[in-house]
């Protein structure tokens, strides 16, 4: 979601790419605070941690010096609750906002701006602690009364309500504390607070739509200067909460959307950091003489598969074309096997996971059966739209599928859009299948508004259930993940939702891209980005930690 775009240029589309349409709210936040305290919850399994390359970061941290980041695209604007962000934007946005959680080195969600986040009530209740004596940049107080104006700017924002559902009432209980207070359990509702919701911003930006270009916030970094598609300058925040960070006197994001072209500003030094996922340039960075962090247990490529109108209402449809989608084929001709494979929204080593649950494998005469069924059931050939971004590379890769889909007598039109299109079309339901990237939480609780029956508005209206697959299965096993508070329960539950996709096919799975930040030898603090990855989106919150040898 974002219009600040992060696009997947060749394979297809994050779902996050429009502020208009939907909200994304992609969490994923990084290392442990230095003066957090423990939010109350589950302990947390997740992916494997990224691996890591280079030498060791020098002993001591030093201070002074400017880094330059080269990132993907640019953000349309730094209003959390006005615009979406996706990978680019939360790199920006994490320089000047803090965020009220972020994530220890297991994985579990600990207060970060917030002092504590603490649930009671069976998780129903959650209070949270604001520090005194926090400022933004500008000197304004960052308070209870603050955070209380941000969590109902979300309330009424087209963008990050939905992630508030459960929401029954938030109000200030006392002078440091803000209360959430949900209509059903949520034991990892600390996670949300890592997302795009935690951002806290001044209340002159809530007021002033045009601030989003010259945000206010109480981060690491203060706002300094912008060019429109080209960069994004910060400098020190010496007022900043944590003492003796930053440690750089000053970052600067530059948006250079072609990958080939951030590869070599690293190379030759007009770039000292850099994020890339697309495979010659993850192999070529991992071949050099560069500090990474290198991770690929996070998000899912898939196509998403329309179930609220024909064909791919009747089930027999759904399941010829996924037989028929040759995505191990494509994995190893298309991404070099960067990819690695994935048969549901859990990564190996996430709660949810099964090697097998029952998702179906490429297969061409198990697929010419459902074709013959859905064909024999309906009286119709299998025909279908299939829409993707306005981009020569993603056409390859509709046209990949295609022959296979095509071999069997299915008829099948390509139809591109620009990407602001693409989403609109599949967000009010104008479409019969569509490739994005999304699903890229540490923690599935913080995914399931895209699953739940409540998000699949009727058609021609916008809804974050993209397939519109709606399922009692599926909501009754949300429902016991988010009141869990055991690993082995949530893992129960999540494998119940993995199964019943796997049986109805609402996502076609094509695979799970491999995600790389690299820097120069001299920047010391990028393996801090270890524990919440660089794809997974949310908070930076080890931008702070960041330093020039």
């Amino acid at each position: 979601m974002t219009v600040d775009g992060n696009v997947r240029a060749r394979r297809g589309l994050r779902l996050g790419v429009t502020a208009v349409l939907a909200a994304s709210l992609l969490a994923g936040a990084c290392k442990k605070s230095d003066d957090g305290g423990s939010a109350t919850g589950p302990t947390t399994t997740v992916a494997t941690r990224p691996h890591t390359k280079g030498p060791a970061d020098g002993a001591k941290a030093k201070d002074g010096g400017k880094l330059v980041m080269a990132i993907e695209n640019d953000a349309e604007g730094l209003d959390p609750t006005r615009y979406a962000f996706a990978a680019s934007g939360h790199f920006i946005a994490s320089a000047v906002f803090d965020a009220l959680a972020t994530l220890d080195d297991n994985g579990k969600a600990v207060p970060y701006l917030a002092s504590d986040i603490k649930g009671s009530d069976g998780n129903k209740t959650w209070t949270l602690t604001i520090p005194d004596g926090i400022t933004f940049s500008d000197g304004d107080p960052l308070d209870a009364d603050v955070v209380l104006q941000n969590f109902q700017a979300h309330q009424n924002s087209l963008i990050t309500k939905a992630a508030l559902v459960t929401v029954e009432s938030i109000e200030k209980t006392s002078k440091n504390t803000v209360t959430v207070k949900l209509t059903k359990p949520w034991a990892a509702f600390p996670t949300l607070m890592m997302s795009q919701v935690g951002y806290v911003i001044s209340p002159k930006m809530l007021a002033n739509p045009d601030l989003n270009r010259t945000p206010i916030g109480s981060g690491p970094f203060v706002y300094d200067s912008r060019v429109d598609g080209d960069v994004w300058k910060f400098k020190k925040n010496p007022k900043y909460r944590q003492p003796g960070k930053p440690h750089l006197d000053a970052i600067e994001f530059r948006i250079v959307q072609d990958e080939t072209k951030r590869v070599s500003m690293l190379s030759n030094g007009e770039a000292d950091m850099i994020h890339s996922y697309k495979p010659d340039q993850v192999l070529a960075l991992r071949a050099g003489d560069y500090k990474l962090v290198d991770y690929a247990e996070g998000e899912e490529d898939f196509i998403v598969v329309n179930h609220a109108r024909p064909p791919f209402d009747n089930l027999n449809a759904r399941l010829a074309v996924a037989y028929a989608t040759n995505t191990e084929g494509w994995r190893k001709e298309v991404t070099k096997d960067i990819e690695q494979p994935a048969n549901s929204p859990f990564a190996p080593g996430q709660l949810g996971y099964e090697a097998d649950n029952g998702y179906p494998k490429f297969d061409l005469a198990k697929a010419k059966e459902y074709v013959q069924k859905y064909e024999k059931e309906t009286g119709k050939k299998l025909e279908f739209q299939f829409i993707l971004i306005d981009n020569p590379e993603v056409l390859k890769d509709g046209q990949y599928f295609q022959k296979d889909w095509e071999s069997l007598g299915m008829k099948v039109s390509i139809q591109s859009f620009k990407q602001i299109g693409l989403v609109a079309q599949t967000a009010l339901g104008n479409f019969d299948l569509a490739i994005f990237r999304n699903f890229g939480f540490r923690d599935p609780d913080s995914d399931v508004v895209f699953w739940r029956s409540t998000s699949a508005a009727p058609m021609g209206q916008v809804a974050l259930n993209f397939p519109r697959f709606k399922s009692d299965k599926v909501d009754a096993a949300i429902d016991k993940a988010t009141a869990a508070t055991s690993d082995s329960e949530r893992d129960a539950a999540y494998k119940e939702i993995s199964r019943e996709f796997a049986a109805q096919i609402p996502y076609i799975w094509m695979g799970r891209p491999n995600w790389v930040l690299a820097a120069t030898t001299r920047v010391n603090g990028i393996y801090t980005a270890a524990n919440g990855s660089i794809q997974t989106l949310g908070a930076k919150t080890w931008l702070a930690d960041l330093w020039i040898a």
